[in-house]
């Protein structure tokens, strides 16, 4: 899946920057946000404009409000499958690995390395975007990691070692309740296993399978739903289904003033996601002709004329181009 985050993230960002009276629009529109971006339910921002808006924003954002003002009830309010998840493990240290292995729900544009023994397990972040950023995603993932940690028990044994001293002058030693190692290496955390692997002794095993597989069906609907070549595709989906054009140009052209900009807009809009709207257009075609073909019993001359083709033998062309068999056999074979 393309790395991407949440829009949620980025929309409380925005939000929080507005009521400091800054100019969000200007912000947005330096790092190509769209509004779309902001308000697509579910919706997901790719890497590059992630990366961007934070470092546009790093000399904006005070850094004690961001790491301490967003306590569990927050984090579980805006990802409750995840969190709900991470609270119902065996031990803190399942938890972790839960929070590890599904966090791509709230974005997977960095990475932890974990490695374990038998007394301890150590944590590394890995930052992949702009060294301008420092450590300050490290902490805030590191925060949200013991802040899961405590509800299972509250005093534990860490060390934490962080590439800079971003946090330095903050109360941030006294979160985690340990001396920081500034200007390391790499961020690590580091966290002794000791009563800490115990059995959680609230651990609902029946509950946990079904939070696992809601986890699981939510991973795999994300890559559906990244950035803004998602948007345009369901737009494109829905105009083929109303049948309110069937013309290439004619789409193009309704899908432009459903999203109030241009057709350069839209296009170098998708550029930046590595696609432009001819791809799209053709994917949901190919897609929608084969979703018919199996579960509908719709004849060819109207399964061409719902996903925008001007005759029958137009769309079989185009069909038997991509697929290598037409779509007659290709529905006896499914």
């Amino acid at each position: 899946m393309n790395k991407s985050v949440s829009n949620l993230l980025a929309k409380k960002m925005l939000t929080h920057l507005g009521s400091k009276g800054l100019d969000t629009d200007r912000i947005c529109k330096a790092c190509n946000i769209l509004p779309t971006d902001i308000t697509n339910p579910g919706g997901r921002i790719i890497a590059a404009k992630h990366y961007k808006l934070l470092t546009e924003t790093i000399p904006y954002l005070d850094f004690n409000e961001r790491v301490f003002s967003q306590n569990l009830s927050s984090l579980y309010d805006d990802y409750p499958e995840l969190i709900g998840y991470c609270l119902n493990s065996r031990n803190p240290f399942d938890a972790i690995h839960a929070y590890s292995k599904y966090r791509t729900i709230i974005g997977n544009c960095d990475s932890f390395i974990i490695t374990e023994t038998d007394d301890k397990m150590s944590i590394e972040y890995i930052n992949e975007g702009s060294k301008i950023l420092g450590s300050s995603q490290a902490i805030f993932n590191f925060s949200s990691i013991l802040k899961i940690m405590k509800k299972y028990e509250e005093n534990y044994s860490i060390k934490i070692s962080l590439t800079d001293g971003i946090g330095k002058n903050s109360p941030l030693e006294d979160f985690f309740g340990t001396r920081c190692q500034w200007n390391e290496k790499k961020n690590i955390l580091e966290i002794n296993k000791t009563k800490t692997e115990m059995a959680y002794e609230k651990y609902n095993s029946t509950l946990a399978d079904f939070q696992k597989e809601k986890l699981d069906k939510k991973i795999s609907e994300l890559s559906e739903n990244i950035g803004f070549a998602s948007i345009v595709s369901r737009i494109v989906l829905n105009t083929l289904h109303n049948k309110e054009s069937s013309d290439d140009e004619n789409i193009l052209d309704s899908i432009c003033y459903k999203l109030n900009m241009s057709r350069w807009t839209l296009n170098r809009h998708l550029h930046l996601e590595g696609v432009n709207f001819q791809s799209i257009l053709k994917e949901i075609r190919m897609k929608e002709a084969c979703r018919l073909l199996k579960e509908s019993h719709l004849t060819l001359q109207e399964i061409s004329e719902i996903i925008g083709f001007s005759s029958q033998s137009t769309f079989t062309r185009f069909f038997k181009g991509q697929f290598d068999v037409n779509p007659s056999n290709f529905r006896k074979n499914n």
